[in-house]
């Protein structure tokens, strides 16, 4: 089941074009909380890259969480889909990045979807 867990945020917090090794592991310690360790090994473009992470499931029959992940750089990143309707999606996503001068790069965005009877709504702001 923790598949809907790592699905969505893995597609936001990664690229889709990687070349190299990825390994990934999720040890799951309760129904709604499991640990995550990413280690991605690129080419001399992209650094070696390892990263720690915490999923907080928030309701098991929506897919509702929160995911957080932190690399070896102080980088953290936060995404989330919350479910409060069936047919109503809340995503929201954080990220705060350690630049290369030293200073904080920050970023975020919230996205919601709205499913009617014959039609989807969207809005977001990042």
């Amino acid at each position: 089941r923790w598949d809907i867990f790592t699905t969505e945020p893995q597609e936001v917090t990664q690229p889709q074009t990687f070349e190299g090794f990825r390994g990934f592991y999720v040890r799951q310690n309760t129904p709604l909380f499991a640990f995550s360790h990413q280690l991605l090994l690129g080419s001399q473009e992209m650094p070696a890259l390892y990263q720690f992470g915490a999923i907080l499931g928030l309701d098991l029959t929506t897919g509702s969480h929160l995911r957080a992940d932190m690399d070896h750089g102080g980088s953290l990143m936060l995404n989330g889909v919350i479910v409060p309707q069936p047919n109503m999606t809340i995503k929201p996503s954080l990220q705060l990045v350690n630049a290369p001068d030293g200073k904080k790069v920050d970023g975020g965005g919230l996205e919601a979807v709205y499913k009617g009877a014959n039609w989807v709504g969207e809005a977001g702001a990042k």
